[in-house]
């Protein structure tokens, strides 16, 4: 009988010792899996009723902006409300907008959906302002056409992350800075054309030293024979041990440029050094390498500390000459940041960089510059101290100054006739007013402060700053506003209708007038810029899959000056939008 009963067990038996060698060679690659507030998942998914008692506020800036070279204000609508919020991952939409002055938005946007393989699409974006289907086409002064397609696909492969996309964008738009007096078919256009294509690898677990692979190559051509093409690369590398973490990062760009404009052959051309021109040149070629290794810690404090070493050489070349410009950095970095009590922090941060200002990263922003201007570096050593602090469940501060010291920081001006410009060509079919760019050094004290407060049915956000930047070449001159303010208001009037108020404020400043580019800057003039108030409201409805927008642009009706020549005198302006997600 026990025979017969252990005969019985050998199966369990059997399956158990299976188990255990099953167990014994599975390897199990689990991915960390950060919590995400409840207000960000809100935020990406259709609206339900918010129950959250406490607010996560992300310490850094609450608004978005950059006014480098034109007011572009991106603001962060609250988590909690669906502003604008459309996952464009996985969401399948179509939308479009439509207002005064012939304004046309649309977007397209189509994949696969939800899939543990892979995340592919298509993008198609158009928009147009003031701008007509037939001659003149442009209807008034400022009109623009941009239309873009992007296809991408990011590919899941176990422990890595693929991302490749691919993008052609096209703009056009007139050259006409204070040309207000003369027909819009006697002014020049421009057409700016863009294709790139992207590849990022990412390894997606923390265990691994190489943690991503960057590539990028782009090409770029413009209407007045300029063709630049690039190509980027960047490795990270990150490795954490005896709880300290180590990163090293590598960055490599080439832009090779080259130009076929109808010179007129000048002796002895001097063009003034500080003017980033390119007149006169027939190919650029352009190199710049970064490095950085950080070791990350934490003892009484945090702190990141390290070795940043950058490398950049410009090179201009014409059918006798060639000139280099070659300059190289090795600068320590330094970030010590200490949590407080009463959920406060400080941040201590000191850092040195080469910022390169390509064509096309310029034209994404300010199509109407200088289609012969010269590819240039800016120079900025940054000292900043922040702080930030949660004062209750609802509330919460941002501050920060800063001590920058910048060289070769890009101040624009207006090229016009007076300028000689249009005299170094031999055929000019049309008038045309640039903006050029004149580098300049300035140094100085910038603060910034950032004030949040929420409650379940209404946020508002205010932002600050004061900048003292200041030049010893343009004494006395406010060539950089004194004062920028943003506001956002968000109300959730119902359960699906949301209504948004943005305000901006800009101080009056100066812009520089150039005489002459052949010459040297003793005769600089200035001219004012006045201030102004931009205010905007905006209304949206959701039902179901569907959002209705109704937008106010310049309540205020205010003229709006970016830079001389250049300006914005639509005043009040309306937006009717629709979105519909399938």
């Amino acid at each position: 009988m026990k025979q017969y009963l252990f005969i019985l067990f050998i199966p369990f038996l059997c399956y158990t010792q299976d188990e255990k060698l099953r167990i014994e060679t599975i390897n199990v690659f689990k991915e960390f899996q950060p919590k995400i507030s409840n207000s960000k998942k809100i935020g990406e998914q259709p609206i339900f009723n918010d129950t959250l008692s406490v607010n996560v506020v992300s310490p850094q800036l609450i608004l978005d902006k950059n006014l480098k070279f034109k007011e572009i204000i991106f603001f962060k609508s609250p988590s909690k409300f669906r502003m604008n919020k459309v996952n464009n991952n996985v969401e399948k939409y179509f939308s479009i907008t439509t207002g005064s002055h012939t304004f046309l938005k649309t977007k397209f946007h189509y994949n696969n959906g939800l899939s543990v393989v892979h995340n592919s699409g298509v993008y198609l974006e158009h928009t147009s302002e003031d701008y007509a289907l037939k001659s003149p086409y442009y209807k008034n002064m400022n009109g623009e056409l941009n239309n873009s397609i992007k296809l991408y696909s990011n590919r899941f492969l176990n422990d890595k992350l693929l991302e490749i996309s691919s993008q052609f964008a096209r703009k056009s738009g007139l050259y006409w800075g204070g040309l207000g007096a003369f027909p819009i078919d006697t002014i020049s256009n421009f057409i700016g054309n863009l294709f790139n294509i992207k590849a990022n690898l990412k390894q997606l677990p923390n265990a691994k030293f190489l943690k991503s692979i960057n590539l990028e190559l782009y090409s770029f051509a413009n209407n007045y024979g300029r063709e630049e093409l690039c190509l980027s690369s960047s490795l990270d590398f990150e490795l954490e041990k005896a709880l300290r973490k180590y990163s090293f990062s590598l960055s490599y760009n080439v832009i090779n440029t080259s130009l076929s404009a109808d010179w007129i052959s000048l002796n002895s051309v001097s063009i003034n050094p500080q003017i980033s021109s390119a007149l006169q040149k027939d190919a650029m070629s352009d190199m710049v390498f970064k490095s950085k290794l950080l070791i990350s810690g934490t003892k009484f404090i945090d702190y990141t500390v390290g070795l940043d070493a950058q490398y950049y050489s410009l090179t201009d070349l014409n059918v006798y000459t060639e000139v280099s410009d070659i300059a190289y950095l090795i600068f320590p970095t330094v970030k010590i940041f200490k949590n407080i009590p009463n959920n406060q922090r400080i941040e201590f941060l000191i850092q040195k960089d080469f910022k390169y200002h390509s064509f096309t990263s310029i034209f994404d922003n300010i199509s109407y510059f200088d289609p012969y201007y010269r590819n240039s570096i800016e120079n900025e050593i940054q000292v900043s101290l922040m702080y930030n602090s949660d004062f209750s469940e609802n509330s919460s501060l941002f501050a920060t100054v800063k001590y920058n010291v910048l060289k070769n920081k890009l101040m624009p001006f207006l090229v016009s006739s007076e300028t000689e410009y249009g005299s170094l060509f031999a055929q000019n079919t049309g008038l045309m007013h640039p903006l050029s760019f004149y580098a300049s050094d300035f140094n100085g004290i910038v603060a910034t402060s950032s004030l949040s407060f929420s409650k379940n049915q209404y946020d508002f956000l205010i932002s600050g700053t004061v900048n003292m930047l200041s030049s010893s070449e343009h004494v006395d001159r406010n060539m950089l506003p004194l004062i920028e303010l943003n506001s956002m208001l968000t109300v959730n009037l119902f359960e699906n209708l949301d209504i948004s108020s943005y305000a901006y404020f800009l101080s009056e400043r100066e812009a520089l007038r150039i005489p002459s580019l052949l010459s040297s800057n003793s005769n600089l003039t200035y001219v004012p810029l006045e201030s102004y108030v931009n205010l905007n409201l905006s209304m949206k409805y959701t039902f179901q899959n569907m959002i209705f927008s109704l937008d106010f642009k310049n309540l205020l009706g205010q003229r709006i000056e970016f830079f001389d020549g250049y300006y914005d005198d639509d005043r009040f302006k309306f937006r009717l939008g629709f979105l519909y997600n399938f």
